[in-house]
């Protein structure tokens, strides 16, 4: 009668171990990683994966973040938090390069400002130039 009874026990733990939902058991989900430009450095967690895009890796569910980067510094890196579920994740980033700004060039020619009148020469040029424009329209009304 007590082997019975420890038989039984038992068969009901192992039932509620299969049936208990969510953090009994470890999930993971995949992760594909693509960018533009190709060929980029990818990092979870601040860990470098040694791989580089396109790429799939497979995490732990819940929150990780990936860093994208070009090894060039200068490009920007995308950092970004991605939240991981059971099954398929897509991650696809583009990267961009640093703006710098230089020096300013050199003044431009003294003239006529933005929006000023041309003169007759200009404007009789426009008007020769729109004759021939008109020509190759035929019929299509502006």
């Amino acid at each position: 009668m007590i082997q019975l009874h420890r038989i039984f026990g038992m068969v009901v733990l192992s039932a509620a171990l299969l049936l208990t939902p969510g953090k009994a058991r470890a999930q993971n989900g995949s992760l594909k990683v693509t960018s533009f430009p190709s060929g980029a450095n990818v990092a979870v967690d601040g860990a470098d994966t040694g791989k580089v895009t396109p790429m799939n890796i497979t995490l732990s569910v819940g929150p990780h973040t990936v860093a994208v980067s070009v090894p060039d510094p200068e490009w920007n890196v995308d950092t970004r938090t991605v939240l991981i579920v059971s099954g398929n994740n897509d991650l696809s980033v583009t990267l961009w390069p640093i703006l710098t700004v230089g020096p300013l060039g050199p003044p431009g020619a003294p003239g006529r400002g933005v929006g000023s009148e041309p003169d007759h020469r200009s404007r009789n040029l426009w008007r020769q130039l729109g004759k021939f424009a008109l020509v190759g329209l035929g019929n299509t009304v502006l």
